[in-house]
């Protein structure tokens, strides 16, 4: 409404100062022909004010609309990530995740008792528990792609 309202001067303007210039300076025209054109022009400046405000119009339903749409959203995915936190671990699940440096540090000693096979068991374990396992059905490797190459292997890119 603000822009409408300071348009109405320059629209009022417009016409005064057509309608002006053509009687004060003179015109060649007579009195009937400089009254159509004021009319003609005036339905152009209605015309062009009426569009303006119509544009304006959409603009603001357009925004009110998407700013719903973000409102929405928003309040879609904070209502998901409290869903996954709800199905987190519990409070002693959350504990028992806590690191504990001598039970790594058991788990890559490989000098300690015990074969390979169940540590490597017990560190599947652990990194299911802890989510950082990567599956393999997850992996997608290309063979073209090579990062490096050294004594123990290759990097690709995944």
């Amino acid at each position: 409404p603000i822009r409408w309202i300071s348009l109405w001067p320059l629209e009022i303007a417009t016409l005064l100062l057509y309608v002006g210039a053509a009687i004060g300076l003179g015109s060649h025209n007579t009195l009937d022909t400089i009254g159509m054109n004021a009319f003609l022009m005036s339905l152009l400046v209605l015309a062009a004010a009426w569009g303006k405000r119509a544009l304006e119009h959409h603009e603001r339903t357009a925004f009110a609309l998407l700013a719903v749409e973000r409102t929405l959203r928003c309040e879609a995915e904070h209502k998901l990530s409290r869903a996954f936190q709800e199905q987190a671990k519990s409070p002693e699940e959350d504990a028992a995740s806590i690191p504990a440096t001598a039970y790594t540090a058991d788990l890559f000693d490989l000098e300690k008792d015990g074969s390979i096979e169940i540590q490597l068991e017990k560190l599947l374990e652990l990194g299911a528990r802890e989510h950082w396992l990567i599956r393999a059905e997850e992996l997608q490797l290309s063979q073209h792609k090579v990062l490096g190459k050294g004594g123990f292997g290759m990097a690709l890119v995944a």
